[in-house]
């Protein structure tokens, strides 16, 4: 995977820690919004360094498949959905083929996402989530079952900074 697409899926990761997953997508085909806009190409992200937006030199391509987008990079294949919460939040789902699927918040402005993983570290300091998060090691599975849009919106309470931003180059 380059490190564009592991920047959308795994932020967290390349600063150490695991994100808040599930195993299998919890979001379906209508329930995604094409906040990026309708038409796909070449994605631009920036990761967040030292106070400023970095370009990334790695390139994927956004293709809109449905409601959903479809990021490919080289042999690798993830879709995203962005599901509205409230007030320019969503949800990104990120499922790469085969491997469980990752969530982290996204706010959407002029038509970019800034990013910010849900990890795993951080969520386990909050003991109000043990009923709705599974702790396994470092990773970290949402309850099957859970009303979804709760545990976001909760999350939504004191969400941390963006760490990465991508939108579609026009």
């Amino acid at each position: 995977m380059t490190r564009s697409l592991a920047v959308l899926v795994c932020a967290a990761l390349l600063l150490g820690g695991c994100v808040l997953q599930s195993r299998v997508p919890l979001y379906t085909e209508g329930a995604g919004e094409l906040v990026l806009g309708a038409v796909g190409g070449p994605a631009v992200i920036s990761n967040w360094r030292d106070g400023t937006w970095v370009g990334e030199n790695d390139t994927a391509t956004i293709t809109v498949k449905g409601r959903h987008y479809e990021a490919t990079s080289e042999s690798t294949v993830i879709d995203l959905a962005f599901v509205k919460l409230r007030d320019g939040w969503y949800v990104l789902q990120a499922v790469e083929r085969e491997k469980p699927a990752v969530y982290m918040l996204a706010k959407i402005k002029d038509r970019t996402a800034e990013v910010t993983p849900l990890s795993c570290s951080d969520l386990k300091k909050d003991q109000s989530l043990a009923q709705q998060i599974a702790y396994e090691g470092d990773d970290c599975f949402i309850r099957p079952g859970l009303h979804m849009e709760g545990l976001f919106l909760k999350l939504l309470e004191h969400p941390d900074e963006a760490t990465s931003r991508i939108a579609i180059a026009n």
